[in-house]
This record gives structure tokens, sequence and C-alpha cells, in this order.
């Protein structure tokens, strides 16, 4: 019987089958008192019903307890009550220990899955997940970012995701792009004018928001988005050419492609030898290849000014025959003051790139999340990031737990974990 691990029961009955456990029980203890007038002592048993409450399973049995409920009579109010059972929930017929298995799990699994496992509806996997992202909501407090970040997470579509660029964290998912929703987000930190520096990418919404609410705070576009901008023009001439190849071209290019993207001083001379046959052939393939490599250098300068210089020699190298790269150039033109400032604070959004793959992948087992759920997966699935503030001196020894929000690094390898794990085995 202590298989069951049944505190605050006695087992009377154990009924097993192939597929599940029921289990007659009783409660180990009667009431001392009555909720209704709080008199102790001059209660007495009046029936009582039998009612059926789920457990955890076992080793994938499932488990039923049939509980014999008593109830009572104050013999001082003439009440009448049923007996309360610290193990089982009160709003459901389950335990309280199989309500905080389906929590946990309903972060890790889609709810159809533990429904099926458990033997209950997919709405109960719901209701209960429903009703614990409102308890981990009441517990959420952001801390304000010193230097916030503004990203891009795709799944079925577009959401924005916010940093905290120093300590490498998710604050918060929303729903969309749009600047009012950004807005509305950045109004309701503890204190916007904390923030003194936003991250982003070259999206004019993202601009706007920032200059709405953070009215303070030097704006940076990520290199890394410039950068991903020029290899995609690169991408996008290499398919130009592929579509004049001969078919054996085409197979061996598709083994090569990925030399195209590396930096030139990560390439093996192997490698080096490769790209230098495909550019014999295709000059303009290694001119475009050039630009990009030539962009990548202008952000190693140390200052703005050297960083300015290098872009408007970069420029100067743009010829007719690599047009894209010239309407990435005027793009820049019109965030120069805010690409220079990478010059000048040298952060990034980096970390967020490795974070996308995953939520298209989480998003695709579970087959369309919805927006809620996907947000209560991302900011509850993994613990916090903790961090403690001393007090200043003069408010006396005392000290603030602050939450810097989801670890990118922690939530992207537990997330990949629980992935792996629902994975079928020939996809692995």
């Amino acid at each position: 019987m202590g298989i069951f691990n049944l505190p605050g029961f006695i087992i009377t009955n154990i009924e097993e089958n192939p597929h599940d456990y029921r289990i007659s029980v009783s409660a180990a203890e009667k009431p001392s008192f009555c909720p209704r007038c709080g008199n102790r002592g001059i209660i007495a048993p009046h029936g009582g019903k039998l009612q059926l409450v789920r457990d955890i399973g076992i080793n994938g049995t499932k488990v039923s307890l049939l509980y014999d409920r008593k109830r009572y009579k104050c013999k001082s109010c003439a009440a009448t009550f049923l007996e309360l059972n610290d193990n089982i929930e009160p709003k459901r017929r389950f335990t309280k220990r199989l309500v905080s298995y389906i929590e946990q799990q309903s972060l890790k699994k889609p709810f159809l899955q533990i429904a099926e496992e458990i033997g209950i509806s997919h709405t109960i996997v719901s209701n209960i997940f429903r009703d614990y992202v409102i308890k981990q909501e009441s517990k959420y407090k952001i801390e304000t970012p010193r230097i916030l970040g503004i990203d891009e997470l795709t799944a079925s579509r577009p959401r924005a995701v916010i940093l905290n660029v120093e300590e490498n964290t998710i604050i918060e998912l929303l729903p969309s792009l749009n600047k009012a929703t950004i807005v509305d987000f950045l109004r309701s930190l503890d204190n916007p004018s904390g923030v003194e520096v936003a991250v982003i990418d070259m999206r004019q919404t993202y601009r706007d928001a920032v200059k709405t609410v953070l009215r303070n705070a030097d704006i940076v576009i990520d290199k890394f988005y410039v950068l991903r901008a020029a290899n995609s023009i690169l991408n996008n001439i290499k398919i130009d050419f592929k579509n004049t190849f001969t078919p054996a071209q085409q197979k061996q290019l598709k083994k090569d492609k990925y030399m195209l993207f590396k930096n030139s001083d990560a390439l093996t001379l192997q490698e080096k030898l490769i790209m230098e046959s495909w550019f014999g052939m295709f000059p303009l393939l290694k001119k475009a290849y050039d630009l990009k490599e030539d962009l990548g250098l202008v952000f190693e300068s140390e200052t703005a000014y050297e960083g300015k210089q290098k872009l408007q020699e970069w420029r100067q190298k743009i010829g007719n025959d690599t047009e894209p790269f010239m309407k990435l150039a005027e793009t820049m033109e019109n965030w120069c003051p805010e690409i220079l400032n990478y010059f000048k604070y040298k952060v990034t959004n980096i970390h967020t790139e490795s974070l996308n793959n995953i939520i298209r992948l989480i998003d695709s087992i579970g087959r369309g999340y919805s927006f809620e759920v996907l947000r209560a997966k991302v900011l509850f699935g993994v613990i916090h990031r903790i961090g403690i503030a001393e007090s200043e001196p003069k408010y006396g020894n005392s000290s603030k737990v602050i939450d810097y929000g989801v670890d990118i690094p922690t939530l992207v390898k537990t997330l990949g974990e629980n992935i792996s794990k629902e994975l079928p085995q020939k996809n692995r």
C-alpha cells in the first residue's frame, strides 16, 4: 500500500485491473471544529457520500480514489457540513498533486496529450492551465531593465518579445508588433524613465513606440539585423544564378551554400578553395559576398566616427549590378543615428535567434497554440532569474528580490529537451 503514498487518507480497499487502480479511502482524521460557528469538540457523524477523486497515475496506470466523505452535524448551531481534506482540490474532484502535475506538464506538452494520458477532457486540462497562469501572473512583477530589447518571435504569426538585454532574459511576450501594443506595454513598466537604451531592428513601429514612451532612451539598431539583411541579399543573388546552373551544379551548390554565409576568416582552406571556384565562374557572386563581408567589418569599428567613415566607404563600393545593396544602404541612411549608437553601447538581441526556431517547433507540435498559451509556456515554463538588491543605508538594512525574467539559454535548453521528448522517434 505504500506505493500509493496517500497522506491524510486511510486505505480500506484496493481494486486493480490492467488499466487502473481504484482505491477506497476515508479521511485519516475527523474535523475538530464546526466551520460555521467555530465551536470545537461538539460535532457528530451525520451520514456522508462516496466521491470518485482522480489521483496521479503510477507507472502509466490510472489511479482513482473512492472517497468515503463523511458529513457531520454541529450540536451547537445544528449546521451540517462535509469534511474537507487538504489533499483534494476544492474546485475539482482531483487530488492536489494531480492538479500540480497537470500544471507542470501543461507547460511542456500539448493539452490533448495530457488529457489522453490521465483520462480526462482536454477542456479540464485547459482550465487547470488557465487557473495556474492566473496564479503566476499575480506573482510576476517585471523589473524595468536598463537596456531593453524589442525583438520578433514568429510562430503562427509574428509576436513582439521584450528583453532585458543586460541579463539576457525575456520579460514579456506581446500579441502583435503594432505600435499601440508596444506603447501600452512600455507605459505599464514600473519605471519607464529607468530605460536608458532600447535595442531594436529597423522597424518603424518599434522606433515610434520607444520615442513615444521612453523619451530619454538612446535607440540602438542591432547590427545582426543589418547583417542578416545583407545575407538575405546574397542569398537572393545566389538563387538568381542557380536558375542558370546545370543539374550537377545545382546539386553541388546546395552542398556548398552554407559557406557563403560564413565569415571569410572562419572558412577552412578547403572551403576557401571551393568558394574561389564558384567566384571564378560567377564574379558577381564574389562581389556580393565581399560587400556582405565588408559590411561586417564596419561593425568592428571602435567608435561611431570610425563606423560612419567605413559605412561611407562601403557604400561607394556598391555598383549598379548589386542594386539591392544600394537599397539596404539607403535604408541604413534613414537609421544612421540609431546605427551609430551601436558603436557606443555594443549591445544586441542576438540570443533570441536560437529561441525563434524552438518557438516555431512548439507551435507546430501544439498545432497552433493560442497566444495566451504560447506566452505562458515562454514566461512560466522555467524558473526565472532572480537577483537581490540591497537597500541604501538610510532606509535600513533590507533587501529586495528582483525578478529579471526568463533566462533565454535555460529556456532554449528546457524547451528543446521537451520538444525532443515529444517528437516521434523517426524524426529525432
